[in-house]
């Protein structure tokens, strides 16, 4: 090694013994472990003014005097969300995190109640407020995520019983999603076109569900749900529900759900099976009357509105993307990744502050653990990404790996620190599961090889450079939503 060499990490002098750097010079040392405690309890007579640890060889100054421990489930997986890919500043990183879903109030709870772990740490209250005085808490298109509810404000209506514990109200009913399928849907003739359906077909998943099931503890606000392929029965529905709470110690005393969860005979001859294993569960059952949802459902109708709203606010941003015609996706398929968006939207609800503990998130209420969002992967949804996919060869008969470009739709409920992304194979949309993600590019066109050789060829050949195209074509199919707000433009190109 030449003697003039600087090393680029100061760790490394430090790794046989101790570096003491003076203002004009400095010593590397050899000591033994009895020399270096004897270094470490000499230096504690003294002012420290701060304290150093070490992460990937690199010094880092602690916060505080107790160092505490950071687990990374995936390094490129962190790199991409928590790094500076396709962000340049303390704005970008806000607005890149608005748009996984969280609004800039629980930001701003987050970063003042330390609810979350993981948080990005750019992210605190003075950048906030920061931003907020530049650009307001609802920049753009993200105003879709917030509900707009009336409620009580003037105080007209009688006070309700204040709860005291969790399971004391649960309250239940179906989502019904807002896109149709067209695609069934025949053509009208002259002597059809006088009619209309009452009823359209709704847009199925890819996995075959037409609905959601959802309920919510109203002490806590915590919610939780699951898609279905059926409302015939909710026998199966309303179990999974007593046992969520059971898995977390609550015990439910009173569920309310209205007439498609809790069927009455119109004569009262029989006890339908719901009411039947409630009674036989000790849980007193109310249900909801029908088209008026004060009486009996009030919190269930206003969490299923923030949900249709994230879904919604999600749609329209992908749609709306300006690289959204090189991600190999039809507007159908987008839209029929509604299911994936579903389970996302309980994510972001459930990180939300309690209803009786601000200063703790929903999940943490519940659960009784604090969210880690380095397990619960939260990245701007719909964003583009690359996946590690394992292939067959079946020729040499071995395996190859290679990367895919997806797009995120949200993080896995069941594997730690892993993503649910949605990719292209033969013409089929796949979810896949996985925790090796890279990014696209390190900011601009996502596909930026195609045109830059474009580009060259007109310098060669002294011609005009091809524009870049704002805004993406109109694809088919594109009656599938109701009509959208006007075209704004998006704060930040997709990741």
């Amino acid at each position: 090694m030449p003697p003039n060499l600087v090393l680029l990490c100061a760790q490394q002098y430090s790794s046989d013994g101790a570096s003491i750097l003076l203002p004009n010079e400095g010593f590397v040392l050899q000591l033994s472990a009895t020399d270096q405690q004897f270094l470490r309890d000499f230096a504690h007579k003294h002012h420290i003014s701060k304290h150093l640890t070490v992460k990937n060889n690199t010094y880092e100054v602690l916060l505080d005097s107790s160092p505490t421990s950071e687990e990374a489930f995936s390094s490129s997986a962190t790199k991409y969300f928590n790094s500076k890919v396709n962000v340049s500043n303390t704005q970008e990183r806000i607005l890149a995190t608005l748009l996984t879903g969280l609004t800039f109030n629980d930001l701003h709870s987050f970063a003042k109640h330390n609810s979350v772990l993981g948080l990005p740490r750019d992210i605190t209250q003075k950048t906030l407020n920061s931003f907020e005085h530049n650009f307001g808490r609802t920049p753009d298109i993200l105003q879709l995520a917030f509900p707009d509810l009336s409620g009580n404000k003037k105080g007209y209506m009688a006070p309700k019983k204040a709860l005291t514990q969790i399971g004391e109200r649960v309250e239940a009913d179906f989502f019904d999603i807002e896109f149709n399928d067209i695609t069934d849907t025949p053509t009208p003739t002259p002597s059809t076109a006088s009619k209309r359906s009452k009823h359209a077909k709704k847009l199925a998943t890819f996995g075959g569900a037409t609905a959601g099931f959802v309920y919510i503890d109203v002490y806590t606000g915590r919610i939780g749900g699951t898609l279905v392929n059926s409302k015939a029965s909710a026998l199966t529905l309303v179990q999974s529900t007593h046992q969520d709470f059971k898995n977390h110690n609550h015990t439910i005393q009173l569920f309310s759900a209205d007439q498609g969860i809790l069927h009455q005979s119109q004569f009262r001859v029989a006890t339908p099976d719901v009411q039947q294993y409630l009674l036989n569960s000790n849980i007193h059952c109310e249900v909801g009357e029908a088209y008026n949802h004060n009486i009996g459902t009030p919190h269930i109708e206003k969490t299923l509105r923030p949900i249709q709203e994230l879904i919604r606010f999600a749609m329209l941003y992908v749609l709306r993307n300006p690289n959204f015609k090189h991600f190999g996706f039809s507007r159908t398929q987008i839209l029929k990744l509604w299911g994936e968006i579903f389970y996302w939207a309980i994510v972001i609800i459930n990180l939300k502050p309690s209803y009786h503990n601000p200063t703790i998130t929903k999940h943490e209420h519940f659960t009784g653990q604090k969210p880690d969002l380095r397990a619960i992967r939260l990245l701007p949804i719909f964003s583009s990404l690359y996946v590690l996919r394992h292939a067959e060869h079946k020729e040499l008969q071995s395996n190859h790996v290679y990367w895919q470009l997806g797009l995120y739709v949200g993080p896995s409920l069941l594997v730690p620190g892993a993503i649910r992304a949605a990719v292209i194979t033969n013409n089929t949309v796949q979810i896949i599961t996985t925790s090796v993600i890279k990014a696209v590019s390190d900011g601009g066109h996502i596909s930026i090889y195609p045109t830059i050789t474009a580009s060259i060829n007109c310098l060669r050949e002294d011609t005009p450079v091809p524009e870049a195209e704002d805004s993406p074509p109109v694809a088919e199919n594109s009656s599938l939503i109701a009509p959208s707000i006007p075209e704004q433009s998006s704060p930040i190109s997709a990741p």
